[in-house]
């Protein structure tokens, strides 16, 4: 039993977590003792040009920007870039400040994940005048990708409980159209067969306004399952496998976006959804979807607010992050779910110096719904919100705290010469990054329904251990981690991100 390993294990976890903390702290003190007062570190140093163009403007006091050339965007229409610079021409940009703003100029534009490569560099052009130039490398924008996905929670679960079976599989077709009319928008159409099938269609449009401040998503999904989750049990899944289709759902959600600041943006999004299940899950779980029901209509509306000064958003390494999301299920007395959930994170990356980054990520759910219901349940161990050395279990509840502190060391970075191999400028010389990280996960789970039969629920959970990450372009990152936890199991783990 779970409970049975937490507590002949304390002993041996606090030393570990213990010397994984002072480690964690050693390094932060030395780090900071050894970033000199006036250093300003950056992820990516101003690049030799901006430096060099900085250093040869002859002005005497701050200068106005007289104009801004942009290069290099032979799809992007040059409003989308413009609206990423927090100068216009005719501001007057404080000397002192001049570098940090240009810098800022250069990640928000990167952040679009419209362009492969984006470099800047500063004229003069009158006594007090400077000119900035922005030049671009663009992306590719059309992904006919396959799809190869698997049907499990993350790669560790399939590749350990169900022994890498590949029969666990969705394979199709996912198209992505990125920039579609060359103002950032996006088109994205998936059709998938196999232990899932999921057909979606969605479209994107940043702004929809001369101002550039409001945009606009519309979503229509369909997807219908063979294996379903009905339960969770010593806090891994239960699972339900039939020749017939278990569960059915049908979706349509639209979102206005209203982006009044550079880094702030508000949504609102009003939706609907339709889920059914076969008997044999109600049998198996009454509380699927609570009372005894085998299918579930409503209406949704949520609201959600993002700040985001990261410099990088795939793989930040300075910057502030916030997130809050509000939603409401079931808005007319004749629907059969009433809920609300709150979930907020909150994430905060330090540049240390001397090539240390130091991170804290927190993050909580929170669910209001009186009835005991598994379907919408928020929990750990689903997607990206676990603490790392417990991949393999789930924890369902009301109320989910969740913390990670990371400090991490860049080891080296290069790129790829390959234009013999593709000569094809979007995806020429890919440029690789490599940290050595150290971290400590911890969280909890306050659960009123599930607690009998999952021990790790109403429990303090700590995770922690080493690895490495590797970073290239088009926002992926894969991350190598070994890790230990409470019930002093250890193993290596791997992590693939990317923003598709």
């Amino acid at each position: 039993m779970i409970v049975l390993k937490l507590h002949s294990t304390v002993s041996f976890c606090q030393q570990y977590f213990s010397g994984c903390t002072c480690l964690l702290l050693l390094c932060l003190v030395f780090c900071t003792t050894n970033t000199t007062a006036g250093d300003k570190p950056f992820v990516d140093d101003i690049e030799s040009s901006l430096s060099a163009s900085l250093k040869a403007l002859d002005v005497q006091q701050a200068p106005v920007v007289d104009n801004i050339v942009i290069s290099g965007n032979n799809k992007t229409k040059t409003p989308i870039i413009l609206r990423e610079a927090p100068f216009t021409i005719g501001d007057t940009l404080a000397l002192d400040n001049l570098s940090d703003v240009l810098q800022r100029t250069k990640n928000n534009i990167k952040n679009t994940s419209l362009f492969k490569d984006v470099s800047l560099n500063v004229k003069k052009s009158g006594k007090n005048a400077i000119t900035v130039h922005i030049d671009v490398n663009e992306r590719w924008y059309i992904y006919p990708i396959p799809i190869f996905q698997l049907a499990d929670r993350n790669f560790n679960v399939w590749w350990r409980d169900y022994n890498h079976d590949f029969s666990r599989t969705v394979y199709g077709l996912k198209y992505i159209q990125n920039n579609l009319t060359g103002r950032g928008d996006r088109l994205k159409v998936v059709a998938a067969r196999g232990y899932k099938e999921k057909y979606w269609l969605e479209y994107k449009r940043p702004y929809i306004d001369r101002q550039k401040r409001f945009g606009l998503e519309l979503d229509a999904k369909f997807e219908q399952t063979k294996e379903l989750a009905y339960d969770s049990e010593e806090n891994e899944l239960e699972r339900h496998k039939s020749n017939d289709f278990l569960q059915q759902y049908y979706e349509g959600t639209a979102i206005v976006s209203y982006r009044n600041k550079m880094h702030q943006t508000h949504d609102l999004s009003v939706g609907y959804r339709q889920v059914s299940i076969k008997d044999t899950i109600k049998e198996l779980n009454p509380s699927y979807f609570g009372n005894d029901k085998s299918a579930q209509k409503y209406f949704s509306i949520g609201y959600n607010y993002e700040l985001d000064t990261r410099d990088r958003q795939s793989y930040p390494l300075q910057g502030v992050y916030f997130n809050a999301h509000a939603i409401k299920r079931g808005l007319f007395a004749f629907q059969n779910l009433n809920s609300f959930q709150l979930d907020t994170r909150y994430s905060h990356h330090f540049d240390l110096g001397n090539k240390f980054y130091f991170s804290h990520d927190l993050g909580t759910k929170l669910s209001l719904s009186k009835q005991k219901l598994y379907y919408r349940q928020p929990g750990l161990g689903y997607e990206n919100f676990f603490v790392r050395g417990y991949e393999y279990y789930v924890m369902d509840g009301q109320f989910i705290a969740l913390g990670k502190f990371e400090l991490k060391h860049k080891l080296f970075s290069f790129k790829i010469n390959n234009t013999d191999l593709i000569n094809i400028n979007h995806f020429n010389n890919p440029p690789l990054k490599f940290f050595l990280k150290s971290y400590v996960d911890a969280g909890y789970v306050k659960d009123n329904f599930f607690y009998k039969n999952n021990p790790l629920n109403n429990h303090f959970l700590t995770g922690a251990g080493v690895g490495v990450d590797m970073v290239t372009y088009y926002d992926l990152s894969v991350r190598f981690e070994y890790s230990v936890n409470l019930l002093k199991e250890h193993g290596f783990f791997v992590h693939l991100q990317q923003k598709f």
